[in-house]
């Protein structure tokens, strides 16, 4: 069932196909955003150029880009919300964020193993790439086409007391409006980096371990403030690698998402590799929300 927010969320989706498994993953994730808020996607191929004026790099990247858009045509069907379009420039993150920026998207969809041919020689990875702009992008977990659909109603975001932190918590609050279950749930995670230790062995508390109670309540209120008072909030305190403590609360969670460059109190949560580390690992689907887009929709 669609539930249409007051102010739609996701009007226009890119989704980054290239003929792999990955670009089926990304198709399937944006058809059920897409059920979510009636949005329109946009497929196609990214296909990287020799130069930013439009001329493909190679025969074998023009048959690549005809295979993606012919795969996800096939796996499509006859959706009347979907059409297909072809782009390119200096990297695959290049041509999509043209693309987006065309069609005024709200997101962007790859697939966790997306990577276009020469990807890595001209533009390192596409997600990086993508994390530095001002579009949100959403990650669908490898295999995720072939899992059966089931209603979403749990959503969780890291959080730290930062930017980033502030745009991922207002874009999950929209985000509940158009769940199928609203209001949902809404887990926010704060990672502390640092091991989980706060008592001596005697039972003598540690200071330092008060402290950051201290720091994960304050980072947990800054958030929760920013909720819709109607949606339950729940909140989760991981230790030790940012990466794999969010990959093992992705397994429990419908949709998981973060800021795209978060450093606060707590630490880092996602930033360059570790982000990357996320999307190969976690279990849902992944978005992460650069502070430009929240700027933006504001």
């Amino acid at each position: 069932m669609n539930h249409r927010s007051e102010v739609e969320m996701l009007n226009t989706i890119i989704v980054g196909v290239d003929g792999r498994p990955g670009g089926d993953d990304a198709l399937a994730l944006a058809r059920r955003l897409s059920q979510l808020d009636d949005a329109a996607l946009v497929v196609t191929d990214a296909t990287i150029t020799a130069s930013g004026q439009g001329l493909r790099t190679s025969d074998d990247d023009e048959a690549a880009a005809r295979h993606g858009l012919a795969r996800a045509q096939s796996h499509a069907g006859d959706a009347a919300n979907i059409s297909f379009a072809e782009s390119a420039g200096p990297t695959a993150a290049a041509a999509l964020e043209a693309l987006a920026a065309e069609r005024g998207a709200d997101l962007i969809v790859v697939g966790a193993s997306h990577r276009a041919p020469v990807g890595r020689v001209l533009g390192g990875s596409v997600l990086t790439e993508l994390l530095r702009g001002s579009v949100p992008v959403a990650v669908a977990p490898r295999g995720f086409a072939k899992q059966p659909a089931r209603p979403w109603s749990s959503v969780a975001v890291a959080v730290d007391d930062s930017d980033a932190s502030d745009a991922a918590v207002r874009f999950a609050a929209a985000l509940t409006k158009v769940v199928e279950e609203p209001p949902g749930e809404v887990d926010l995670v704060a990672v502390d980096p640092r091991p989980a230790l706060e008592h001596f062995p005697d039972g003598t508390p540690v200071e330092a371990g008060e402290e950051r109670r201290a720091q994960f309540d304050a980072v947990v209120a800054r958030a929760a403030a920013q909720l819709p008072g109607d949606v339950r909030v729940r909140d989760t305190r991981a230790y030790g690698l940012p990466e794999q403590a969010l990959a093992d609360i992705s397994t429990e969670r419908d949709v998981l998402l973060c800021g795209a460059h978060g450093r606060g109190t707590l630490g880092r949560l996602l930033f360059g590799s570790v982000s990357e580390a996320v999307a190969a690992q976690t279990s849902c689907p992944l978005i992460v929300v650069p502070v430009a887009a929240d700027r933006a929709r504001s």
